[in-house]
């Protein structure tokens, strides 16, 4: 047993960690646009729960700006420097070690290279830990949060096409790298789907396929046989179907279609349902102003939490730089 666990993410939250989009190349066809809407997804969230709001000086007063424009309360604003904005991936993420609240500060290069400014991003987990007085664990390994999904009850998802990736961890085995979920994350088992969707740049991020939503109970995505994800997604649902607990127990995996195909100068975008937020009592789920696809994910998310308020919040311009609502945020448990 590690001395380690994630909880899940439907654990209590004392708050939410954004990062403000702290760079006028971020967005530059549609900034404006955007800032309006990802404010507008703040100000959604302040509601239910505590935000955190990453925001470098420079920034600062456009930030309140919209903070105010939109009536966001409930927040703070703390002065650290990024270079983008998917806190999911760079951030810290919380876990709990005995009685302790630790955090890990995992590697971060940029999704395997793909961008060359990343070292602000990078020392972001151990500056949150110095500012929120925590014990920052450091494994010399680079993982980003998206590409690990955790039950809270030592069983964890995740991608080949990410973790075994040579341009993350070059030298590292499957056996050590599992070693190490276990570790920090307290996941002695590791359930390994094979990628994630066509034209994802995180090279497969679980969060945008496969998600938790009880111990046992997994929403995953699906989608048309036109759709170049089709194969792909097929293969990710045999092997959570085929997934056995310890106890001979199944996995019950619900279906969660994709949303009908969204283009960017000709490239289908990675566009999910899955990227969706729990947070105190309410699901924040990506919409794609699809009115029968929306409604339908936001259905089926009901029906796996019926205690919960669905929200959904409108990620269409997230998307065009790769991401949604679930790569934007990190919870901080209670």
């Amino acid at each position: 047993m590690s001395n380690c666990i994630m909880p899940a993410e439907w654990t209590p939250q004392k708050a939410v960690w954004f990062a403000w989009p702290c760079s006028a190349a971020l967005w530059a066809d549609c900034r404006t646009d955007l800032l309006n809407d990802f404010t507008k997804m703040l100000a959604a969230v302040a509601k239910s729960t505590k935000l955190n709001l990453i925001c470098c000086q420079g920034f600062q007063s456009e930030a309140e700006f919209y903070l105010t424009k939109y009536e966001c309360t409930n927040y703070d604003v703390i002065d650290f420097e990024t270079d983008d904005v998917w806190l999911r991936d760079f951030g810290p993420i919380f876990v709990n070690r005995a009685t302790k609240r630790v955090l890990v500060n995992w590697n971060f290069n940029a999704w395997g290279g793909k961008f060359p400014e990343y070292k602000r991003d990078n020392a972001i987990p151990k500056k949150v830990a110095a500012f929120l007085s925590l014990e920052a664990l450091k494994p010399d390994v680079i993982l980003e949060g998206g590409a690990v999904e955790v039950n809270g009850a030592e069983l964890a998802l995740t991608t080949e096409s990410v973790l075994l990736n040579t341009n993350r961890n070059q030298e590292m085995s499957k056996e050590k790298l599992e070693g190490l979920l276990a570790e920090y994350f307290g996941a002695n088992e590791i359930l390994w789907l094979r990628d994630g969707l066509v034209n994802d740049d995180t090279d497969g991020h679980v969060d945008n396929i496969s998600r938790f939503v009880a111990e046992r109970v997994i929403v995953t995505c699906i989608c048309e046989p036109s759709n170049p994800s089709y194969k792909i997604l097929n293969e990710n649902k045999k092997r959570l179907e085929e997934y056995r607990f310890a106890d001979g127990g199944r996995l019950e995996v619900i279906d969660l279609p994709l949303p009908d195909p969204i283009y960017l100068n000709g490239e289908i975008l990675p566009a999910s349902y899955a990227n969706f937020l729990i947070s105190n009592q309410v699901i924040f789920i990506p919409s794609f102003n699809q009115d029968k696809k929306d409604a339908q994910a936001q259905n089926i998310l009901q029906k796996c939490f019926p205690s919960y308020r669905i929200e959904a919040i409108d990620c269409r311009l997230f998307l065009r730089e790769g991401g949604a609502i679930h790569c934007l945020s990190q919870q901080e448990p209670n």
